[in-house]
C-alpha cells in the first residue's frame, strides 16, 4: 500500500532573492524616503511619541508586512508517495529513491524543520518545511516501518528554546 503525503516545502532560492531584493528594497527606503525634508526619519524625529508609536509604526510598515507578505511566495507544494520499496518525490523535478539505499535519517538537523535523507555519506534529498514538523515525522515513521534503524537523540539550542535533533541509522 502506498502512502501519500503533501505539504508546502522551502524554496532556499527563491528566499535568497527575496531577501537580496528585500535588502535592496530596504536601502532605496532609507535614502530617499528616510531623509528630506518630509522624509520618514525628520516625521519620527519631530513626533512627540517618537521613541514609541512612530517607530514601531515604521518598523512594521516597513520592515515586517513586506515581508510576511512575500513569504508564502518562497513555498511551493510537493508530494511525497512512499510505498514498500521506494520513495517518489513529485518536487519540481521527479525523483525516486529505493529504500534500501537510505542508510541515515535525520530529523532536525542541522537546521529545525528538516528531515534529510542519505546514503552513506552523501545527501540524497532534504525536505524542508521551515514551520511544520509534524509532516516531516509522518514521513520519517512511515520510513522507519519499511526498514531497522538505530535511534540517537540530542538536545540543541535554537532561538525559541530546545529542540530535538534525531538521527536514525540503518542497522546492517
Amino acid at each position: 500500500m502506498e502512502k501519500i503525503f503533501i505539504f508546502n516545502q522551502r524554496s532556499h532560492k527563491k528566499s535568497k532573492l527575496f531577501l537580496l531584493f528585500y535588502c535592496i528594497f530596504l536601502l532605496v527606503v532609507a535614502i530617499f524616503i528616510g531623509t528630506g525634508k518630509f522624509g520618514i526619519l525628520d516625521l519620527i524625529n519631530s513626533s512627540p511619541m517618537r521613541k514609541g508609536i512612530s517607530f514601531g509604526t515604521i518598523l512594521g510598515l516597513v520592515l515586517l508586512i513586506p515581508a510576511f507578505v512575500f513569504i508564502k511566495y518562497t513555498r511551493y507544494k510537493i508530494e511525497i508517495r512512499i510505498s514498500k520499496n521506494s520513495i517518489k518525490i513529485f518536487d519540481k523535478k521527479n525523483i525516486e529513491l529505493a529504500i534500501e539505499d537510505i542508510k541515515k535519517i535525520t530529523l532536525n538537523s542541522p537546521r529545525p524543520n528538516t528531515l534529510n535523507l542519505y546514503s552513506k555519506n552523501k545527501l540524497l534529498y532534504t525536505f524542508d518545511t521551515g514551520d511544520e514538523e509534524t509532516s516531516l515525522t509522518k514521513i520519517s515513521q512511515e520510513l522507519l516501518k519499511l526498514a531497522k534503524f538505530d535511534k540517537s537523540i540530542t538536545k540543541r539550542k535554537i532561538i525559541g528554546g530546545e529542540i530535538e535533533a534525531i538521527e536514525y541509522i540503518k542497522k546492517k
